[in-house]
């Protein structure tokens, strides 16, 4: 290591100005803003190795300035690339806005103002992370990476069984509040149709289908939804509801049909669940829909769905905001696994 290295405690490795431009918890964390000045050695636009062998990637002329208190402050933005590690985690690039700050303890914050910055993980999935996340590397935790938010909502308290899961949700950008003022979630609310196939179009970065028609004559065009469902339908994630060519989107989501359409995305995304337990069943399995148990089997092997404590799975009740941001959580973690 040169004499000029800086050590973090996140493991990061940095290489300026080689590029063209480029589990979630609550807490009150403050996102460190330092003035973006050199070190005593003016030690900017160097070569600078930090230990562990992340990198960060900046554009052309707009190199990491290293501040006095031992931070990072990228003027012009980046990428940050964390390796893969002997786990299986890691793997993940995150895309930063101009003026984010890595911290002396590797914590990653975007300056107010920015809009958000967003991840890719290690099976090519996309999340847009709102500016007022932190997101500290860790290849111990299930992503490789987890997020902390500095704000919660007034409707969800932190021994919430599902408080995790929801500020998971919330901080990949996969499920938004209700209203602002006051900030809610409405966690007992259902998940429609329509809702779940925008959250994995989101996630497989938005492709373009305006070349393709809609399949549906309840999908019309331009709504919010429209892209999404054009797009799941054309890789075989849905194929419609109840026969008669309608997707009806606006519908709940049932259990049984998120479980398929979850399945659908990781086949389409070439990635194979694990297999860490056996199937013991439900006392409702006879409920399960025939195109279902599949799937629900593989989410229980996988530690996806566990079911109720009395023993069932409720296939086709409704899903809640609060069910689908757990479900979303073991799911992408379950990806992310190394099976």
């Amino acid at each position: 290591m040169p004499s000029n290295a800086v050590t973090l405690t996140a493991n990061f490795t940095y290489s300026g100005g080689g590029s063209d431009g480029g589990s979630s918890s609550g807490g009150g964390y403050t996102p460190p803003t330092p003035t973006p000045t050199p070190d005593a050695k003016g030690d900017t636009g160097k070569k600078t190795d930090l230990a562990g062998g992340s990198i960060v990637d900046t554009p052309p002329g707009q190199d990491p300035i290293i501040n006095e208190d031992g931070s990072i402050t990228l003027p012009g933005g980046g990428t940050i690339t964390t390796p893969e590690g002997d786990n299986g985690k890691g793997g993940v690039t995150i895309s930063v806005p101009p003026g984010t700050v890595i911290d002396s303890d590797g914590r990653i914050s975007f300056p107010q103002g920015s809009g958000s910055g967003t991840i890719t993980d290690s099976c090519c999935n996309t999340f847009n992370v709102p500016e007022e996340a932190v997101i500290i590397l860790d290849l111990d935790s299930p992503l490789g990476y987890y997020i902390i938010m500095g704000k919660t909502f007034s409707d969800v308290k932190d021994s919430d069984w599902f408080y995790d899961a929801l500020m998971f949700a919330y901080g990949h950008g996969l499920i938004v509040g209700t209203s602002t003022d006051p900030m809610m979630f409405s966690p007992n609310a259902t998940t429609t149709r329509g809702m779940i196939v925008t959250i994995l179009y989101r996630m497989a970065g938005s492709p373009d289908v305006s070349d393709f028609p809609s399949p549906f004559g309840d999908v019309a065009t331009g709504t919010w939804y429209t892209d999404a469902v054009i797009w799941a339908a054309s890789v075989g994630i849905v194929s419609g509801y109840t026969g008669g060519g309608l997707y009806n989107p606006n519908a709940p989501i049932t259990r049984q049909d998120l479980a398929v359409i979850l399945a659908r995305y990781a086949n389409y995304m070439g990635i194979n669940l694990p297999s860490a337990r056996d199937y013991a069943g439900f006392i409702d399995d006879a409920d399960i829909a025939n195109y279902a148990k599949e799937a629900i089997e593989r989410f229980f092997k996988a530690g996806i769905v566990s079911g109720y404590p009395d023993g069932s799975v409720k296939p086709q009740g409704e899903a809640t905001r609060a069910e689908v941001a757990a479900m979303l959580m073991r799911f992408l973690e379950a990806m992310n696994s190394d099976s």
